[in-house]
């Protein structure tokens, strides 16, 4: 049984999610397997295996980013660790602890600092932001765990380290979805469009198909 999902972003941040809380679909997943011999002057052997997502979408529910937020803020406070957030923020680089006192000390409501950690949370997740999701790893109860990765091509905007024309963001009423197919380098053009294919209900949105 999966029992929990482990996100890696570009800019190297990981988030872990327990299974309850997310919800997806990953289709045509298929491995590359590699055995390259290199030359002198740089002679030794390069061999591995690699797995590939084609086409897909993983969401978080956004009540599960106001529990953990709510968590960092109590964490702050009494200044503890808190059991959900201590293991989700050990490799997450956009809030911490020290972020938020610094916060509290500005005399800011629990109420404000509590929204500014919530939207520190969500940077790689809500519409309008680059999806820069790169790989998935899954681990089960009864199995090794297992990594995939996302299609990714930048083509246009290769300024833009985290800038993949096969994903995009995309608010649902009560989650963040990210939807990613490495056929469709326009997926950002009809974001709608590819929701109700995946049979999703989404928010509304500005639909750039012609």
């Amino acid at each position: 049984m999966l029992k929990m999902i482990e996100m890696t972003f570009e800019n190297t941040d990981i988030m872990r999610f327990p299974a309850d809380s997310v919800n997806m679909v990953l289709k045509e997943i298929s491995e590359t397997i590699t055995l390259v011999h290199y030359q002198p002057p740089f002679a030794g052997t390069s061999e591995g295996a690699s797995q590939k997502i084609g086409q897909g979408y993983i969401s978080v529910r956004k009540d599960w980013f106001q529990s953990l937020a709510a968590e960092i803020l109590s964490a702050a406070q009494h200044q503890t660790a808190g059991p959900l957030a201590q293991p989700i923020l050990a490799d997450y680089h956009q809030v911490d602890q020290a972020m938020v006192a610094k916060w509290l000390a500005k005399d800011l409501t629990a109420e404000q600092v509590q929204k500014k950690i919530f939207n520190q949370l969500t940077l790689h997740f809500v519409q309008g932001m680059p999806a820069d999701l790169s790989s998935l790893t899954l681990h089960d109860t009864d199995q090794p765990a297992r990594t995939l990765r996302l299609p990714w091509r930048n083509h246009v905007n290769r300024e833009w380290l985290d800038y993949n024309e096969f994903a995009v963001n995309f608010d649902s009423p009560d989650e963040f979805v990210t939807m990613f197919d490495g056929r469709d380098p326009h997926i950002q053009k009809h974001p709608q469009q590819t929701a109700e294919a995946f049979g999703l209900v989404l928010g509304e949105a500005d639909e750039e198909d012609e």
